[in-house]
């Protein structure tokens, strides 16, 4: 069984935080934020506060020099693999694991890339503000004046920015990074986590829409089939109907699709209208009749 993952980015001071909180909560889930960095610390054997201070940040000198030639041994693996490598790859484990066990909202951590990477469907957003609202937050949360909230606004989304484009294959904050980019200065708290409750739901209706357009196709063939074997209907006209209502499907799903929907059901589809079109067309009038008595 898939679980639902909703993974959210955010701008420093967009209220993500806030956004993911409530909407784990009207969700009934867990939010993975500060919980993902006590895990990873807990699996590391290291002090919260160090895993705190490596979190989402650049990957340092030892992280971009393994890899290369030069650190093909062991000896220089473990010499240039740096901290806030060995804290990602924890993160990433841990995130796996959540994706296999539970429903929940799991905020930064490039957790969108990682799981899509393992094929893992989620809804990924991206949340962000206009910088006066930004920087007021920053302000207000950290008891900070304007110019060093700005300072510190600019430097964490920095920081995450580099972290994410290491990692990942597209870039933080861009809109083909994301499902769905909600501006909480429009829409704020509330607002926001409506929005993505709603885009979840949406997602929802499809998937169970196709799954009964596949259902419904299957039934249909196999009744086409059984009035087919039994003489009621003629073979000719009946592979033709059979040819007619899988192509239509298929076409149906491509121009889905091409809409942004995934493409895991054009196999089945194609399967579908090859199996019963091959069924059909192996019985010879008079051997199904018998093949029926």
């Amino acid at each position: 069984m898939k679980h639902t993952i909703i993974c959210i980015g955010r701008q420093y001071g967009s209220g993500g935080r806030e956004i993911s909180e409530k909407l784990a909560a009207e969700l009934g889930v867990v939010c993975y934020d500060k919980l993902l960095v006590r895990q990873t610390a807990k699996e590391l054997g290291l002090p919260v506060e160090t895993v705190e201070q490596s979190d989402e940040r650049p990957i340092g000198l030892g992280a971009m020099v393994s890899g290369n030639w030069l650190a093909d041994s062991a000896a220089l693996q473990k010499a240039f693999y740096s901290e806030e490598q060995r804290i990602f790859e924890a993160e990433r484990h841990t995130i796996l694991e959540l994706a296999e066990r539970e429903d929940c909202v799991i905020v930064g951590r490039c957790a969108s890339s990682i799981l899509r990477e393992e094929g893992y469907p989620v809804l990924s957003v991206f949340i962000y503000a206009d910088t006066d609202d930004r920087i007021a937050r920053v302000a207000e949360r950290n008891g900070l004046d304007e110019r060093a909230a700005r300072h510190r606004a600019k430097r964490v989304d920095r920081m995450r920015k580099l972290h994410f484009d290491f990692y990942s294959d597209t870039a933080w904050g861009e809109p083909e990074s994301y499902d769905l980019m909600l501006s909480s200065s429009r829409y704020g708290v509330d607002g926001a986590v409506a929005l993505i409750k709603a885009a979840l739901e949406k997602e929802r209706e499809e998937k169970l829409f196709e799954l009964l357009m596949v259902i419904s196709l299957d039934a249909a063939m196999l009744v086409l089939v059984c009035l087919t074997i039994k003489g009621k209907i003629n073979r000719s006209y009946a592979r033709l109907v059979a040819l007619t209502m899988g192509v239509g499907f298929v076409l149906g799903v491509v121009a889905r699709c091409i809409d942004g929907v995934n493409l895991l059901l054009i196999p089945d589809a194609l399967g579908a209208m090859l199996s019963y079109t091959a069924v059909l067309m192996s019985f010879p009038g008079k051997k199904a009749e018998e093949a029926c008595k």
